[in-house]
């Protein structure tokens, strides 16, 4: 009897938990196209970053930038690499930023740029890819050249971001 009510017990605390994981509400990032239609949604977990690595349009040089999800919401520009100097590129930090040379990149660390969200044109040459837990992906991919994805960071459950996975 009473291994019957531990084992009910046991089964009740299991159910109720998973019940909580699985609503649970976190961060996400989100893709969505030019019409607002959602694309992909990836979650992202505490301080987790992404990148958005591009062909510069006019210096012709590789460029990372480095996000984080902001915790009022929005995204935050945390870091940009590229390996030369050229028109368009950046050549000084801003307030608390950091400009360091490597041996074959220069980086502006510290930034803490806030965006609502970042639209980005998917470009001919430029051969945009989200960088995103050691994969990348084109951007081509989910829009055609030319056209626009936005990137945002929406509260999230786990559930439906599981669900989302299964369905894309």
């Amino acid at each position: 009897m009473e291994r019957t009510i531990r084992r009910r017990l046991t089964t009740l605390l299991i159910g109720c938990s998973l019940l909580v994981l699985l609503f649970a509400i976190v961060p996400a990032l989100t893709v969505r196209n030019r019409s607002g239609r959602l694309l992909r949604t990836f979650p992202l977990g505490a301080g987790e970053t992404f990148g958005i690595r591009y062909t510069h349009s006019v210096a012709r040089r590789p460029v990372r930038e480095i996000f984080t999800a902001s915790r009022t919401g929005g995204l935050l520009l945390r870091e940009t690499t590229f390996d030369a100097f050229g028109a368009g590129l950046p050549f000084e930090p801003y307030d608390a930023e950091r400009f360091l040379v490597g041996k074959d990149c220069f980086r502006i660390v510290g930034m803490r740029r806030l965006f609502a969200n970042v639209a980005v044109r998917v470009g001919r040459v430029a051969e945009h890819a989200l960088l995103l837990k050691g994969s990348e992906t084109p951007l081509h991919l989910w829009e055609e050249p030319g056209g626009a994805l936005t990137f945002g960071v929406e509260q999230r459950p786990v559930l439906w971001i599981a669900l989302q996975e299964v369905l894309q």
